[in-house]
């Protein structure tokens, strides 16, 4: 206590500030993070039957009136990232400026993706359910993309569908049986065994003019990288039709994410301002 007391009159004399003794940090509430010019909605799906996280991140620049952009619809949530990453490629000339809307799920439902993704009957946790994969995609195509469109400035000729792994396999059987639902498709790590006959249903697509992306990380199991092999010649087998493809070195199932969109998106959303 005398050093204490020593210690506030040296300082008081040297005109020194006194630190002050803080009470203990105290949380004053928990929930989502709220991202730079993001909108966060739930939605209900009347295809599904439930509840859905959708988050919308307006584009960099603010529109002049009258205008409207492309709306990217990444899956998964866009894995938290593809909103920031969208929104950071527009605005410094990466990509076209766009809407990212990344469709998710509340956490109490995150153990329905595998079905939501997929046509054939999928196991979580132990519980087999049947593929809901039609059902997700007239959410997406009749309920979501009529959402958006009414309610943004965004064109709904230029309407860009981002799926990886499971997300990536629903993508792509979407192209094979309705290549122009969406207008461009940027498909990573697509876990193709999750459809049969993917391969032969994209080479039979009466595809016209969409944009394809395929990626895969140089360190995934050979069969993910010879899906992608695989997929990347059945939209090959369509002539004119703009495909790229990628292979990421040593990037895992996961990590070459952020390359995926920034890749993907600069290819089917060219910048017109590069």
């Amino acid at each position: 206590m005398r050093f204490f007391t020593t210690t506030l009159v040296i300082s008081f004399a040297l005109g020194l500030a006194v630190p002050v003794l803080a009470e203990p940090l105290k949380v004053v509430s928990t929930g989502l993070a709220v991202k730079m010019a993001t909108e966060q909605l739930v939605v209900h799906s009347a295809q599904l039957d439930r509840d859905l996280l959708v988050e919308i991140t307006r584009p960099f620049t603010p529109l002049a009136a009258g205008r409207r952009v492309p709306a990217v619809y990444a899956l998964d949530g866009g894995y938290e990232f593809a909103g920031l990453e969208g929104w950071l490629l527009g605005g410094s000339g990466g990509m076209a400026e766009a809407y990212i809307v990344t469709v998710g799920y509340k956490p109490a439902d995150y153990g329905k993706r595998e079905a939501d993704l997929s046509t054939q009957p999928t196991s979580h946790g132990g519980t087999v359910e049947g593929g809901r994969a039609l059902a997700y995609r007239a959410f997406l195509t009749s309920e979501l993309r009529p959402f958006i469109e009414a309610r943004y400035p965004v064109d709904p000729a230029q309407a860009v569908l981002v799926g990886h792994s499971a997300g990536g396999s629903f993508a792509a059987a979407l192209f094979a049986d309705d290549p122009g639902a969406f207008s461009a498709y940027v498909i990573g790590s697509a876990a193709a065994w999750n459809e049969p006959g993917l391969a032969a249903r994209i080479t039979s697509a009466a595809a016209h003019g969409q944009r394809v992306y395929v990626a895969v990380g140089g360190n995934e199991p050979d069969r993910m990288k010879q899906a992608a092999e695989q997929i990347t010649a059945a939209f090959r087998a369509h002539a004119g039709l703009p495909v790229r493809s990628e292979i990421f070195p040593g990037a895992t199932h996961i990590s070459y994410y952020p390359e995926l969109i920034a890749h993907g998106l600069a290819y089917v959303l060219p910048s017109r301002n590069p």
